[in-house]
Parts: C-alpha cells; sequence; structure tokens
C-alpha cells in the first residue's frame, strides 16, 4: 500500500467512527479534494473505491474530466471553488455537482446554460455562515430571497446548502448554525449539507454533514 492509500484507508475509518459516535447510519458522501494533485494520485485513490472528487479550478478540471472519464469509469467530479459565470458553459458537461453556488447572478447563468445543454444540474448554495467580509455566500438574511428566485430556475437541483467556516471560530458552532438553518430552508433550497475538510469533518458529521470535501487529510500537503 502507497501513502495515498494508507490515508485514504484512515479518514475511511474515521468517517465511521465519528458517524458511531452520534449513532449515524448514514455516512455523508466523501469527496476527495484532488485539487493539484496529480492524475495518478486520483487513481491510487480510485482503484481502493474512492468516486468522487472536488476541484477549484474550471481548467484543471477540464483537463483531468477529459483525461481520466473513460479511463476510470464512473467517476464523479465536484466543482467546489469559487466560480465565474464566464465559465460556466464549458463547466456543466464536466462536473456532478456544483457546490460553491454564491450569487442570484451565478445561478442564473447555471440556469440558462442548464437549459440550452437541456440538463438539470445538481446545485449547493454557499452561505457566508460566519459573515466574513473576504468570503463568498449568501449571508442567512439573503437565503429569503434565493428561495423566491429558485423557484424560476427549472434546470437545476437545489441539492442543499454548503459553508467553510471561519478559521477563527470554532467549526462546531459554525456546522450547529448550518443545521439549524437547513432545517428552514432544506424544503426549498435541498436538504444536503456540503460542510466539513481535513481539519473538522467529524464535527461536522456530528452535525448532519451529507458530503465532506476532504483534501490534505487523503493526499497529504500540496506542493
Amino acid at each position: 500500500m502507497n501513502d495515498v492509500a494508507v490515508n485514504f484507508e484512515r479518514v475511511h475509518q474515521r468517517i465511521l467512527n465519528a458517524c458511531r459516535v452520534v449513532n449515524r447510519s448514514d455516512p455523508p458522501t466523501l469527496i476527495a479534494v484532488s485539487k493539484m494533485q496529480p492524475s495518478e494520485c486520483i487513481e491510487k485513490v480510485y482503484n481502493h473505491g474512492q468516486r468522487d472528487f472536488g476541484e477549484n479550478y474550471v481548467q484543471e478540471l477540464l483537463e483531468k474530466s477529459k483525461t481520466l472519464k473513460e479511463k476510470l469509469p464512473g467517476i464523479r467530479f465536484h466543482f467546489i471553488g469559487h466560480l465565474q459565470t464566464n465559465k460556466v458553459k464549458s463547466l456543466l458537461a464536466h462536473v456532478y455537482a456544483i457546490h460553491s453556488v454564491d450569487s442570484l447572478k451565478l445561478l442564473q447563468e447555471i440556469n440558462k446554460q442548464a437549459g440550452i445543454a437541456q440538463i438539470q444540474m445538481k446545485i449547493y448554495i454557499q452561505v457566508n455562515i460566519d459573515d466574513e467580509p473576504s468570503k463568498g455566500g449568501f449571508s442567512i438574511q439573503e437565503l429569503e430571497t434565493v428561495c423566491k428566485k429558485i423557484s424560476d430556475c427549472t434546470h437545476v437541483i437545489p441539492s442543499g446548502l454548503m459553508c467553510i467556516p471561519s478559521p477563527d471560530r470554532e467549526p462546531k458552532i459554525s456546522f450547529s448554525k448550518m443545521k439549524e438553518i437547513s432545517k428552514n430552508f432544506g424544503a426549498i433550497l435541498g436538504s444536503g449539507l456540503s460542510m466539513g475538510m481535513s481539519h473538522d469533518f467529524e464535527e461536522a458529521i456530528a452535525n448532519g454533514s451529507t458530503s465532506i470535501r476532504i483534501g490534505t487529510a487523503i493526499f497529504g500537503a500540496r506542493k
């Protein structure tokens, strides 16, 4: 076994343990964050059963998708970074879900391009859960407006909410707030919760996360 495979197995066990602690029978989807990782590393994790991979940059995702989709049947790419509206058209055919819808303009562009392509795109609404000026996403107060607008977006599948907690705050506080927000908006925006990374995913699991995004704990530090 190589290091990446060993790390993957450790993460998998930690997920199961975290679920056991809170009596969860439904483990979250593990998204292996493969940004800036070579294709060989993706293949190693794929060969141990992983199918969902997260990418932050459009061009990198497109290159990996074109290289790997035929070679690795069933692989699914999730876009988890900031997405510019002018990149939406090129991205849609290559992603399983977009986790970082952070503006109404982006939501409407995804819906428009998905309509042209005659597809339905899974999306998560990004919430700026700790009101950080430097971070994208909707404030909690803006989610009411998103609910009103999303009913007109017939080519997206609202799959839930996504957040990246502030590094200056206890993540369990942010995750707990997301859990409560999901109860209020989940019927319209989707019941999924995309939250939790290498350093805090156990806390996210305890608060109902359905998708965790883990890079460093699997692939190691990026070069």
